[in-house]
């Protein structure tokens, strides 16, 4: 048997000793070795003593694990090896224990067999091969506690190296190799997100929290070798920035006292002009490589045309101002000629750069983010309003030659500066950094790129841009280097690797340019190709109609013909799409065919394409007609799904209520099922229409940090009278959300755990890793808008631990997104923790100390996933944490070894000791930990 062949000599002495087996020591069966181990594939020799406390708790965990070990059928087998010096304390140690045991009379094959594996320490067990006795390993209590179900815990035997194989000595280098010059990795320098202001009410707090946003990105960028993921952490810090912190300039046309309210309108000398300019550039080139650098999905298109046209919208503001203290020429000439502007009545108009095809773009771009839509319908209106004043220069997306207009600009300046002209200077001021005007007029330098990369970004054309890498691109490869060609007569912009760039298409002769990156989802054209359904007589006229694919059970389509007629007509009408799509889906018997990834895509292209943008000068305009003559007056400022929310919520809040009880009945207890599909679309789809619903609700109440209801053009009237219904519509919808679909989530992830538990396949680990990332995407989907009043125990464990286990276990910027095999945009997860970081900080900092210990010793559990995915369900905390002391280190978070108090002492009141979470003090120079300390 395993156990005598694991010892010279043969344990025993001569003959060997038995094993006692089945009952207590007195009554139990000896057997030999060779009879009792014979069969076995594994045996643990666990050398113990009942004296031994570390030996009690070892033994608790040997019992759970030999017990379900033993049921699964592995053949498996532990001998106890009693280290006890009396009898009695061997058999009441004895007693409890299911498996075998070395008689207490055979001390010398116990000590035979301790010399032979060097026991030097209780508890100790050796775990051997069962038929060949040879040693697995001697460590075997950390391999048991951390690996408890990788039976037989034999490792791979090593690959083949290249040096056994024939000749391969001809590729050995027999002279020295130089591997370059040392390089030390700097030390790591903490992060702190959250040094950004909550809301920005004056230019000083607007340009400083610009300030942050840039020392951020930059200390991000730089320390790739310490933080992951770099890019999207870019991409949502500065589109958190510029869609929700910071207002948007308030156009010309604005009302007087909407005017006196904008902060980028309050007097500025050149110094801060010029230094918000510098700024503004930084964060562009910092932003252009970070979304360069992820994957450019359907989701994300929204944010790359939303966020430069939202820091051009900021820099073109801070440009159309006189300095106090010495005006900069060049603005005065974008302005106009005059100190105030033509909207201030100055003679001669201005100069801006414009949206160009912006607003017609994203009308069918997919935005899942309430914010991003209001942003850019505030910068358009800005753009808009300064252009109906203005002349249009750098009309990028128009081409790349020399524009009359920017002629017209240069020319009125070097008269102003005394600058030469001519058909060869005139070009070079705008490309040539050493030129005049470049020189003395560093701003311009911003400003200029800051209007190409808003045309960039509208290039339909995406193999022209550049494309997702990795290592990704940093801010200095995105910094632009224009050249005038003199033969060709047209500028010349390259970057990112010297790629040339163009804002527009590259057409063969002939050739029709495209209109769009991605197809519109919500258009009926672009599922009856080659013909067009621009109309409902369009699709009745159709012979044959699409199905939208088959569905997995019975391979049945997913729409037959009546339904595919149905469902195209309504998107001939997009001004009512929303409720009639909603109610067409949220049918018993149609809520099955949401398992078409087509028909996912068309439901939430009717909802979250914003459709037509309406001006701000047609805003107050009637429809005089039906049908109307005029169909642009059918679009809305901030997107059709929050204009329905505000004039006719009710059709909504019934259908998608109805939808997602409808899917929590469709669920048969595992994500590998049929229905799942359906389950983990109507997640997503009540998130996103919560995140609306929360916006909505904010800015009703009052409660939006940043933004007011009177901001919003076409809210202002209808939002307080459906503020009740959208309210009780919002309570409904997370009563599912939060409640059985919830539950219905972390049932199927304790289900992919269990699999994976003794599971050595690759293949199934690997599929159930990518089912586990996705329900814990969509656990943090569930909990995106939860406000800091309503941050509980549950909801602060949700995203410490999905995000925990993301970040270890999900393969980020692999295109798995576009793949269909991971259903949340990746760039709305970390959209959601710049969201949502402050509010669970500072949660995390006033909960208690076994909350804090529950909450990160189960992330970390879910994170290796050893354990449950509820704090209710995971094993008790064995750590203790603390947080990390320091200005710079809010929100880190560190495992501590030993429990203190915090001292609260009132004024002019006795010491009172009060439990409290505790506290590392941050080490001088800001990226350490010092002593432990009690916390504030």
């Amino acid at each position: 048997g395993a156990a005598a062949a694991a010892a010279p000599p043969a344990p025993g002495g001569g003959g060997g000793e038995d094993l006692y087996t089945d009952g207590l020591p007195a009554t139990r069966v000896r057997e030999s070795p060779e009879a009792a181990l014979g069969s076995q594939e594994v045996v643990a020799l666990y050398f113990a003593a009942s004296w031994c406390p570390p030996c009690r708790r070892a033994t608790a965990m040997l019992q759970k694990l030999y017990g379900r070990l033993r049921g699964q059928g592995h053949r498996f087998e532990i001998v106890l090896v009693s280290l006890d010096s009396e009898d009695k304390d061997f058999r009441a140690h004895f007693a409890a224990m299911p498996w075998l045991a070395i008689p207490f009379a055979a001390a010398r094959t116990k000590a035979q067999l301790a010399e032979a594996f060097g026991v030097e320490s209780m508890p100790t067990i050796v775990l051997l091969d069962g038929a060949t006795g040879a040693t697995i390993s001697t460590d075997g209590v950390r391999v048991l506690t951390k690996h408890p179900m990788r039976f037989p815990w034999r490792s791979k035997p090593p690959p083949a190296t290249p040096g056994l194989h024939p000749l391969a000595d001809r590729l050995q280098r027999t002279g020295p190799v130089d591997a370059g010059p040392q390089t030390l990795l700097p030390m790591y320098v903490p992060i702190d997100m959250l040094q950004q202001p909550t809301a920005a009410r004056t230019l000083e707090e607007g340009i400083a929290a610009i300030r942050h946003c840039d020392r951020l990105c930059t200390l991000v960028s730089v320390q790739e070798h310490a933080v992951k993921n770099t890019a999207f952490l870019v991409v949502a810090l500065v589109q958190w920035t510029f869609t929700v912190l910071l207002p948007m300039p308030e156009p010309p046309n604005a009302p007087p006292e909407a005017l006196k309210r904008c902060i980028w309108r309050a007097g500025v000398d050149y110094e801060t002009q010029l230094d918000a300019m510098v700024l503004l550039g930084r964060v562009m080139e910092h932003f252009a490589a970070a979304v360069f650098t992820v994957d450019h999905t359907r989701p994300i298109d929204a944010v790359r045309m939303a966020v430069p046209l939202c820091i051009a919208a900021v820099a073109d503001a801070m440009m159309r101002k006189a300095a106090l203290d010495v005006p900069s020429p060049l603005c005065l000439q974008l302005m106009g000629g005059g100190a105030g502007g033509p909207e201030q009545g100055n003679p001669g108009k201005g100069f801006c750069y414009t949206a160009g095809p912006l607003a017609k773009q994203a009308a069918t771009v997919i935005c899942f983010t309430p914010e991003v839509n209001v942003a850019r319908a505030r910068a358009l209106d800005y753009l808009d309003g300064v252009a109906s004043r203005c002349l249009p220069i750098m009309c990028w997306d128009q081409g790349d030659r020399l524009e009359g207009n920017l002629v017209k600009f240069f020319e009125g300046l070097c008269n102003r500066l005394a600058f030469p002209l001519g058909p060869q200077l005139t070009p070079n001021y705008l490309a040539d950094p050493k030129a005049l005007v470049i020189k003395n007029h560093p701003e311009f330098l911003a400003y200029r790129d800051m209007g190409y990369y808003l045309k960039l970004f509208l290039n339909p054309q995406t193999e022209y841009l550049p494309q997702s890498r990795n290592p990704g691109w940093r801010q200095r490869d995105a910094e632009l280097l224009f050249k005038w060609d003199v033969e060709r007569r047209r500028f010349v912009v390259k970057a990112y690797d010297n790629m040339q760039l163009s804002c527009r298409p590259r057409l063969r002769r002939g050739e029709m340019p495209p209109a769009h990156r991605f197809p519109p989802l919500a258009n009926a054209s672009e599922y009856t190709k080659p013909y067009y359904a621009d109309t409902e007589d369009d699709v009745l006229h159709m012979w044959e109609l699409p199905d939208f694919g088959s569905l997995d059970v019975g391979n049945a389509k997913a729409l037959g013909q009546q339904d595919s007629e149905l469902l195209l007509s309504f998107l001939t009408v997009p001004y009512m799409r929303v409720p009639l799509a909603l109610t067409f889906f949220s049918q018993h018997d149609r809520i099955h065919a949401l398992q078409s990834r087509k028909l996912q895509e068309v439901l939430d292209g009717c909802l979250f394409e914003p459709s037509h943008f309406l001006p701000r000068e047609h805003a107050g305009a009637d429809i005089a007609d039906v049908p109307t003559s005029e169909p642009h007056l059918l679009a809305t400022a901030h997107g059709l799904l929050l204009n329905e929310l505000v004039h006719s919520p009710g059709v909504v809040r019934e259908a998608i209520v109805r939808l997602a009880r409808q899917a929590v009945d469709l669920d048969t207890g595992h994500v590998k099922s049929s229905t799942s599909t359906v389950i983990l679309y109507a997640v997503r789809l009540a998130a996103r229409v919560d995140a609306y619903l929360a916006l909505l609700c904010a800015l009703g109440d009052g409660r939006h940090e940043t933004l007011a209801l009177r901001q919003c053009r076409g809210l202002v009237e209808a939002l307080p009278r459906a503020l009740p219904c959208l309210r009780a519509f919002q309570q409904e919808l997370r009563a599912v959300l939060t409640g059985p679909l919830h539950a219905i989530l972390c049932g199927w992830y304790a289900k992919l755990v269990a699999e994976c538990e003794g599971r050595a396949d690759d293949s199934v680990l690997d599929e159930n890793t990518r089912l586990m990332c996705n329900i814990q995407a969509h656990v943090l989907l569930a909990h995106r808008s939860v406000a800091a009043s309503e941050m509980t125990e549950g909801i602060a464990h949700a995203f410490v631990a999905a995000f925990a286990f993301l970040s270890t276990r999900h393969e980020w910027n692999s295109n798995l997104f576009a793949a269909g095999e991971f259903h949340v945009p990746e760039h709305d997860l970390f959209e959601m923790l710049q969201s949502g970081r402050r509010k669970l900080v500072l949660w995390l900092r006033g909960a208690s100390q076994a909350q804090l210990d529950a909450i990160m010793e189960t992330a970390v559990r879910v994170a290796a996933t050893t354990g449950a995915a509820t704090v209710e369900e995971g094993v008790s905390a064995i750590n203790r944490w603390a947080y990390v002391a320091g200005a710079r280190s809010v929100g880190r978070f560190a495992m501590h070894s030993t429990y203190t108090v915090a001292q609260d002492r009132a004024p002019n009141a006795p010491e009172a000791v009060v439990p409290g979470p505790l506290r590392f003090d941050d080490a001088p120079g800001g990226g350490g930990r010092g002593q432990a300390a009690p916390a504030p």
